[in-house]
């Protein structure tokens, strides 16, 4: 955990500041400016975090950078993935980037039945995701008749909506998967003013068996088999 208090930090390499695993910032932090990051290394946005780094994110200026993004990569935490931690996503003034490969998902709980507590993220108005192709966000990855341990509480407004969008060069539709709700979803759960743009990658869903099909799945295949 470190502390962060009228901190600026100009012309790095990489990211500006790196979070892993499970590392945050401590409270009291504020003021943070993030200028010309990224200018020669691999990974060219002005911040690297964590999923549980999301909440303590200093207020402060992030622009003027190689790209002017805060990559989001999910890592999850105690032997689970996911967040496992109430958190809010606030708008610092430049987008979120979902992780930096197809493979990558950010997961809301992920515990399925053997969840500690339930867990909620809170995403303010204002906010623009941004999803590397490939990538979902997850309110619980599990499926089953169990309460879900992840709740999304995503409410923006008119004026300042809440915006899900592909991180593509070139955005398409199917870019990333969209939302994936997994358990009984909580009645907690909610969308207003939220714009999800170049969804509808191949989830990898799982069906219970192939007595109903969707489209683009054929019967023949077992249970617990994604039918393709």
């Amino acid at each position: 955990m470190a502390l962060l208090d009228h901190v600026t930090v100009d012309d790095s390499l990489g990211p500006a500041v790196v979070a892993e695993r499970t590392a945050t910032f401590a409270p009291g932090s504020a003021d943070l400016v993030v200028t010309r990051a990224g200018a020669g290394g691999d990974v060219p946005f002005a911040m690297w975090i964590n999923e549980h780094a999301i909440d303590a994110l200093p207020t402060g200026s992030y622009t003027g950078n190689r790209v002017d993004e805060i990559l989001v990569d999910p890592t999850g935490a105690n032997g689970m993935g996911g967040l496992q931690q109430d958190a809010t996503m606030r708008d610092r003034g430049v987008p979120y980037r979902i992780g930096d490969s197809s493979v990558d998902r950010l997961g809301i709980g992920e515990g399925g039945r053997t969840a500690r507590s339930r867990t909620t993220l809170t995403i303010e108005p204002g906010v623009v995701m941004r999803f590397t192709p490939g990538t979902r966000l997850n309110v619980e990855l599990y499926t089953g008749d169990f309460t879900a341990s992840g709740v999304l509480r995503a409410v923006g407004t008119a004026a300042r909506p809440i915006v899900m969008t592909s991180a593509a060069a070139t955005p398409r539709p199917g870019d990333w998967s969209g939302i994936w709700y997994g358990g009984i979803p909580s009645a907690d759960n909610r969308l207003e003013h939220v714009s999800l743009e170049y969804t509808g990658y191949d989830c990898g869903c799982v069906l219970a068996g192939c007595a109903q099909t969707l489209p683009g799945f054929t019967e023949g295949c077992g249970p617990r088999r994604a039918c393709r």
